[in-house]
């Protein structure tokens, strides 16, 4: 078995994973506080943004003598383009109405509904592209794994899009607090415990990949990682929570 402290160097994941999340919830908790949501919103699509290129920089997926560069290269553009998808499919005015002090909290739902849509089809294009991508490779070993790789990847890019609706949540829940203050502290509480439940998960993965890729090194001595591979596991659950965001919405929508 691996030692996962040992090639991790301590807690460093869990101190990234930590790092992320304030960066990504604390501007718009503040922003909120300030009444200038729109400021926090475009923090968020930068953030995301540069958690993409984090996670293809530091590409923790696929084992050795797998070629990398076809996934990191699918993943990058499902993310960008995800992204894009928040801007566009609504309009930039439905943002900044969501975004602004006094925007209504009713026109949370129609952009999480537009983010449910297009992660869905986006996810279906995912699911043709990885099989696709498979069987193309010339060299198959290990097709479960990158067949794996390659859906948790995607999915961790496009579900990253949804915290760019942060401050759309945090301007329903501000409305909701009156009247429906149970269902509020409700799906807050729910959110949480699925954020520290994906963050525990990661940790898991990480220590599973670390002995899988140790095996693999053992046995064929070949190694294909890109840059620290641990510090991009440990973004893949905070990137995947975003989808929490925008189930969050969801949930008040319909409980409130």
């Amino acid at each position: 078995m691996v030692d996962t402290v040992k090639r991790t160097g301590g807690k460093s994941p869990m101190v990234a994973q930590l790092l992320t999340l304030a960066l990504l919830i604390l501007p718009s908790l503040a922003a909120w506080a300030l009444g200038v949501l729109g400021v926090s919103g475009i923090l968020q699509s930068v953030l995301v943004v540069v958690a993409i290129f984090a996670l293809v920089a530091c590409w923790p997926f696929v084992g050795p003598g797998i070629p990398t560069d076809p996934d990191r290269g699918i993943a990058a553009l499902l993310g960008l383009i995800s992204l894009a998808l928040v801007f566009i499919l609504p309009g930039f005015t439905g943002l900044e109405g969501i975004w602004s002090s006094g925007g209504d909290p009713g026109s949370a739902w129609p952009l999480a509904r537009l983010w449910l849509e297009s992660t869905g089809l986006l996810l279906t294009i995912l699911a043709v592209v990885m099989f696709v991508r498979q069987m193309a490779r010339k060299n198959r070993r290990m097709v479960i794994r990158g067949i794996s790789a390659t859906a948790l990847s995607g999915l961790a890019v496009v579900c990253a899009s949804g915290w760019v609706l942060l401050p759309s949540l945090c301007s329903l829940v501000a409305g909701s607090m009156e009247t429906a203050p149970l269902a509020v502290v409700l799906v807050v509480v729910v959110g949480l415990i699925l954020l520290v439940g994906l963050v525990l998960a990661g940790r898991e993965w990480g220590r599973d990949l670390a002995v899988a890729d140790a095996e693999e090194v053992e046995k064929t001595g070949q190694t294909n990682r890109v840059g620290p591979a641990w510090f991009g596991m440990a973004l893949v659950p905070v990137m995947l929570s975003g989808a929490l965001v925008v189930l969050s919405i969801t949930a008040l929508h319909f409980l409130v």
